[in-house]
């Protein structure tokens, strides 16, 4: 597999995409692999060094590298940590209260916030937190996305905000059945936390503007499985706006993270303000196919776009041809900024034959759309 780009135009390529330049050609990106991913092609042991050389070797375009230069920590709060073989208990201890959660091969079984006396606790905890810049964890992030470490080219560089307060409840501290509880039992008590945690985002905000970077971006997981068009235009999108608006004020483009069902969301998210979406899922897994996106959303609008492992695994290259042909229109990468996102989905032992006619079919494709333009 040889290489066929030169290291810049890795960046120039993320550039492009993150600026919402129209792409022109075909840029493909990897996510979602595991080390275990790789054993197939690269052995039992794949060093990270080795995987960056594979994905160089895929002519995978590196997007970005994150940096969260803020340091946090919680004031006369103790974390207590148990573990007993696959299950481990975590416990916070503070003067309002404790909580508990419990997690089986790091998936929550049990989440900290299960009733009123816990919302309250945790609103009490989240005020507890202290947010303050971490300038040297800035300048580790920006050495390596200048290149050099592991062999990765030059990349642009992002500022990471966590999760918004209602997906941040919903996927790892009330869980969906107990948010809904909450809002409709304790909707008082729910308005005082959200703003809480919202509160303490624009802490983080504030330290993000005084940091330079080529983006803002907030992982969300936003889906209709998890949040209705009324309840996410009441709650979610202000804080989406504020992130947006946040990034606009530091002269930075917004992108997040959105990978489940946004058919019923699209209106409202036009309104947030971002800038783009990463990991758009088109049918099966998500609801939006690419060609829809194309028409709504504005012609600068960044969109990585998913692949997901059951549209390219074990298939033959002339299968993937087909998939690609269905599924990606060419007026998408010729007139706007997209990039497919090509995701393993944390499977195992890949085996080296789907990689090389992955590689295969997206060469011919790009081929392909080229010759149309």
């Amino acid at each position: 597999m040889p290489f066929h780009r030169v290291l810049p135009e890795h960046r120039a390529r993320a550039l492009r995409f993150i600026q919402g330049e129209p792409s022109r050609e075909l840029v493909w990106s990897f996510g979602s692999f595991t080390q275990t991913s790789y054993t197939g092609m690269l052995g039992p042991e794949p060093t990270y060094e080795a995987r960056v050389r594979l994905h160089m070797q895929m002519d995978s375009c590196f997007l970005w590298h994150n940096a969260s230069p803020y340091r946090e920590t919680w004031e006369d709060v103790e974390c207590l940590r148990r573990r007993q073989d696959a299950e481990e208990t975590r416990e916070w201890v503070l003067p309002e209260g404790r909580l508990l959660e419990r997690r089986v091969d790091d998936q929550i079984v049990e989440f900290q916030v299960k009733n009123p006396k816990d919302l309250k606790t945790f609103t009490a905890m989240c005020r507890r937190l202290r947010v303050e810049p971490a300038p040297d964890s800035y300048r580790q992030a920006r050495e390596i996305a200048a290149g050099g470490p592991y062999g990765l080219p030059p990349q642009p560089l992002a500022l990471v905000a966590p999760a918004s307060p209602v997906q941040e409840l919903l996927q790892r501290v009330t869980g969906v059945e107990t948010f809904y509880y909450l809002l409709a039992d304790a909707p008082e008590a729910m308005e005082e936390l959200l703003e809480t945690l919202q509160e303490n985002q624009r802490r983080r905000y504030r330290i993000l503007s005084t940091f330079d970077a080529d983006l803002w971006y907030q992982a969300e997981n936003t889906s209709t499985t998890l949040i209705s068009p009324t309840i996410y235009e009441q709650l979610s999108l202000p804080h989406i706006r504020e992130f947006a608006d946040a990034a606009h004020a530091a002269g930075k483009r917004a992108i997040v993270h959105m990978c489940g069902l946004l058919r019923g969301l699209i209106p409202l998210l036009r309104e947030t303000g971002m800038d783009g979406i990463h990991s758009l899922t088109p049918p099966p897994v998500g609801d939006v196919p690419f060609d829809r996106a194309f028409g709504e959303f504005p012609p600068n609008f960044s969109i990585l776009g998913r692949l997901n492992s059951g549209h390219w695994l074990g298939r033959s290259e002339a299968q993937m041809l087909a998939e690609f042909r269905r599924m990606v229109p060419p007026r998408l990468v010729q007139e706007r900024p997209f990039v497919l996102w090509i995701t393993g989905d944390s499977v195992d032992h890949i085996p080296r034959r789907d990689f090389e006619s992955l590689k295969c079919a997206l060469l011919r494709f790009r081929d392909e759309l080229a010759a149309c333009h």
